[in-house]
């Protein structure tokens, strides 16, 4: 919306497609999650204006038996102005095993040939090809057969 403003002031009210994106990639605002800059090569948010944060949700076990087990979620990181920033706290973030030391990375994935058709795929295929093939033709020669009957 802010776009098409800027381009209908810019030329006349009406204006091409190029030139509401050359005015959307132009566009710098205060939107609800801050200052809103759009970055020309991309047209996608600049990471100069944006702010994510990373959560970290730890459970909290029950101090008494009949209490229920909590759930508390803490940001641990910003990224804020291009930088990651820890939590004011220092706080490291939990991992799923109760340490703050990162798990070993996943193992590289198998080569797998996204090409290749199963045998059980392939049979199966057939089969339908079969049986709509066999269909066709016995539909067809009945229709050939009875094609002097009145309906």
């Amino acid at each position: 919306g802010l776009a098409a403003c800027d381009a209908s002031t810019n030329t006349n009210p009406f204006f091409s497609g190029p030139e509401l994106y050359r005015s959307f990639l132009r566009g710098e605002y205060h939107g609800a999650s801050g200052y809103v800059s759009v970055d020309e090569a991309t047209g996608s948010r600049s990471q100069e204006s944006s702010t994510l944060t990373i959560n970290n949700a730890v459970v909290t076990s029950p101090k008494t038996e009949g209490e229920n087990a909590t759930l508390d979620v803490y940001p641990c990181l910003a990224y804020v102005n291009s930088k990651w920033q820890k939590r004011a706290d220092g706080r490291d973030f939990i991992y799923a095993d109760g340490t703050t030391t990162p798990p070993a990375s996943l193992p590289p994935p198998k080569p797998h040939d996204c090409n290749l058709i199963g045998v059980g795929e392939l049979a199966t295929a057939y089969a339908m090809y079969g049986v709509v093939g066999i269909t066709t033709i016995t539909f067809t020669l009945w229709t050939w057969k009875h094609r002097s009957c009145p309906v």
